[in-house]
């Protein structure tokens, strides 16, 4: 028999997991200190609790502005690719315990150097949100989709529930707590 406590119903409108956890990667995002691309991972277990997150940036210890944030020149050093680890990369290397099983919900498909990290993880499951912005990341995107289909990691690009997330949205930007200054 069903508990019964009050005869209010459960709020039927809510934000799918789905939604949810990539809603949390793209808030991650927004740590990145790159001037042109932020990424965010999450991590969360089988039934949606958070594991990590992760954004691209130097590593630890590392100041932000001592590196260049060009993303092209002549020394492939004055660029910023050799110093960045990647979101996803990250958000396995912040976990403060296995992520083995879990999913990854990634706001760029991951590149195939990321594949690598997330098969050795253990990860069961990529969801990722869009496509790199530049031409040069297709082939390795291409390769690292490649790489986790053949190790067996269920991957798949997000769909928004439209309505609940405009909603959502909504809310957060008329919260009177955002219009008090």
């Amino acid at each position: 028999m069903p508990l019964s406590f009050s005869k209010t119903h459960m709020r039927m409108n809510r934000l799918s997991w789905d939604d949810h956890n990539m809603l949390l990667a793209l808030v991650t995002s927004q740590r990145s200190p790159d001037p042109s691309t932020q990424v965010g991972a999450y991590i969360c277990d089988t039934m949606n609790r958070n594991l990590s997150t992760g954004y691209n940036s130097v590593p630890r210890g590392i100041d932000p502005e001592s590196i260049s944030w060009e993303r092209q020149a002549e020394d492939e050093f004055d660029t910023k690719y050799p110093f960045i680890v990647h979101a996803e990369r990250n958000a396995v290397l912040n976990a403060y315990g296995s992520v083995h099983g879990a999913k990854l919900y990634v706001t760029i498909r991951p590149c195939h150097d990321c594949a690598k990290t997330i098969i050795q993880a253990g990860i069961s499951e990529v969801i990722w949100l869009g496509d790199p912005k530049l031409d040069v990341w297709s082939r390795s995107v291409e390769e690292g989709d490649k790489l986790l289909r053949v190790a067996g990691v269920k991957v798949r690009r997000h769909e928004w529930e439209k309505p609940r997330m405009i909603e959502c949205l909504e809310f957060l930007t008329q919260h009177p707590t955002l219009r008090e200054q």
